[in-house]
């Protein structure tokens, strides 16, 4: 389930300043997509301890990915304003353009962060990933580029 599914019918009812600006059926399906996030997000071991608590605490990785939703919700709402005053084909196509431009230039800063010989233990968490990360794509290339020298 997409968080976007919840955020981005209050976006748009926010912005019309009128919940009844979203149906009531979607309101229900926003219900019923958080009740089934919060459903996901319990640990089913924690019912088993009557000590533990029974909470839905976020983990550092969990604040990105709800972040991330909350501005590409923004995006959907806003793309969807250009949607009435441009030509969907040519708003799709820019937009394509530059997620394409914007995935290579990261992959591209991935490679250059992914060096073997300097580990960036020490520089924080997001600086070790974005090493992991450029690491994993740098041995993926490489594979791909053995299986086509290797004929395979």
């Amino acid at each position: 389930i997409q968080l976007t599914t919840i955020i981005v019918p209050v976006l748009v009812a926010v912005k019309a300043k009128n919940m009844k600006a979203v149906d009531d059926v979607v309101w229900f399906a926003c219900f019923l997509a958080l009740a089934g996030i919060v459903i996901m997000n319990l640990d089913p071991t924690a019912f088993d301890d009557p000590n533990t608590s029974h909470s839905l605490g976020f983990s550092g990785g969990e604040v990105w990915i709800v972040g991330s939703a909350v501005l590409y919700s923004f995006q959907v709402v806003r793309i969807g304003d250009y949607a009435r005053t441009v030509d969907p084909i040519r708003l799709s196509a820019a937009k394509a353009i530059v997620e394409s431009i914007a995935s290579w230039a990261f992959v591209a800063v991935l490679l250059l962060v992914a060096s073997d010989a300097t580990p960036l233990d020490g520089q924080g968490a997001f600086a070790k990933y974005a090493q992991t990360s450029g690491i994993s794509i740098k041995h993926f290339l490489q594979s791909i580029r053995t299986g086509f020298v290797g004929g395979t």
